[in-house]
């Protein structure tokens, strides 16, 4: 997220809280912005507080590389106190004067191409995407696209959320209209017709977070990285496309000991119906950063027995992940047996899967639980439930005494299932080890 802002800015100002000093977040922020080659002001804030120490402050920033002006450095350097309002205008002076030399300019008589900043659903809107036009002047009802994902600016509003007509260079801009939500970070233009649309220009594009890569050597590590650890399953979701990136890579870097994180989905907006049912059949651990749960989710959740957790500061979030992995280190896979069906009708057979229906004699019969043939007091296969049917309806469970269909998928070659076999349902599920020597016994 920092290397992205340091991608669409001109110039950054960097604030350093005077009574805390340089922290390691500020030193990451140093270093995205001095690998940008990005000219920066060093503003100092927080001065009005008695434990302040400007000195101390100037002393950190040099030895993290930072030489301001007033030390015999070239980096501009102003202290204010944003609570009294003191020197504001001297640091806006200030980042006038490096505009100036700099020889920032824009053209605001183009067409406006720019950088989206973030972008997030509305459940009555639609894809909303926050811009920062670079060039150019942006007006409503204009086409626009970024990357590939193109609309029209139905609606622009301004930072105070007022509805405007027109955006200059160097406004950060909402617009509603694009199809689909654009990824952050990307270039965004206005074009005269989306289907003369070639190329975006490009201008200084903001840094991408790195996205796996499909090479042989990155598919041999992944799968060694799914035989040799221990894995916390995680459900994503998020308010806006940038936490979103970034909540999933450093969840998914995070490893403590031989347990890792394996991010089943994620996406941005509510937590829906199916977030809650895959987090319970893939026994996940189901996030929510900044968002809510829809109402139909609600009902949902206490049938399926899940309990969203919401965070509204991503390191919360990410201890609460921590915690989920300590637990794993000390737990034990068990298995939990749901129900037995017995097979009473063969509908298609494929190479790959059956289709089968049959009634439930035990328990219950759950979508996404393992499974397993038996004939004749003989296990002939193994696989999983990837759909469940009553009658042509999808559900869910299907209870003792009901009639269901079934697609099943065995994990290798695929046996034949005939009338008369059983199918025995289950989920294997970490317990701590006091739980599982309790079961055991």
């Amino acid at each position: 997220m920092r290397s992205r802002g340091a991608g669409m800015a001109d110039i950054a100002i960097i604030i350093v809280a005077a009574d805390d000093g340089v922290k390691p977040q500020t030193k990451e922020v140093i270093k995205s912005v001095q690998s940008g080659d990005l000219p920066y002001i060093i503003c100092l804030n927080k001065i009005d507080k008695p434990e302040a120490n400007p000195d101390k402050v100037k002393g950190e920033l040099a030895e993290s590389g930072v030489l301001v002006e007033e030390w015999g450095g070239k980096v501009p350097y102003v202290e204010i106190s944003a609570k009294q309002g003191k020197n504001i205008d001297e640091l806006l002076e200030t980042i006038l004067l490096v505009a100036e030399i700099e020889n920032l300019k824009a053209r605001p008589e183009r067409e406006a191409i720019g950088l989206v900043i973030e972008s997030h659903l509305d459940k009555n809107r639609g894809a909303i995407a926050t811009v920062i036009v670079k060039s150019g002047t942006l007006r409503k009802g204009e086409c626009i696209k970024a990357a590939n994902v193109s609309g029209k600016a139905k609606l622009l509003e301004s930072f105070t959320g007022e509805r405007i007509n027109f955006a200059p260079p160097g406004t950060p801009v909402t617009i509603l209209g694009f199809s689909k939500l654009p990824e952050a970070g990307s270039v965004f233009q206005v074009v005269k017709k989306d289907k003369d649309f070639t190329r975006l220009r490009k201008i200084n594009p903001a840094k991408k977070i790195p996205v796996a890569s499909s090479s042989p050597l990155k598919r041999m590590e992944d799968s060694l990285k799914e035989n040799k650890y221990k894995k916390l399953n995680i459900v994503l979701k998020a308010d806006t496309q940038g936490s979103l990136e970034a909540l999933q890579q450093i969840l998914e870097n995070l490893k403590i000991e031989d347990v890792v994180v394996k991010i089943i989905k994620s996406g941005v907006g509510q937590i829906n119906e199916s977030d809650i049912v895959l987090a319970r059949v893939s026994n996940s651990v189901l996030y929510g950063f900044r968002v809510s749960l829809s109402l139909t989710a609600r009902e949902v959740q206490e049938k399926e027995n899940i309990k969203p957790r919401f965070f509204d500061v991503i390191y919360h979030l990410l201890e609460d992940a921590q915690e989920e992995m300590k637990k794993i280190i000390t737990m034990k896979e068990a298995r939990i047996d749901h129900g037995e069906l017995e097979v009473l009708a063969i509908f298609r057979t494929d190479k790959k899967d059956m289709i089968f229906g049959g009634k439930v004699v035990s328990g219950k019969i759950m979508n996404g639980d393992l499974a397993e043939i038996e004939r004749d007091g003989e296990i002939i296969s193994q696989g999983k439930i990837k759909e469940l049917k009553e009658g042509k309806t999808n559900v869910n469970e299907c209870s003792s005494g009901q009639e269901c269909g079934i697609l099943f998928v065995p994990n290798g070659s695929l046996v034949k299932v005939k009338d008369k076999d059983k199918l025995k349902s289950f989920i294997i599920e970490m317990q701590t080890l006091a739980n599982y020597d309790a079961k055991q016994n």
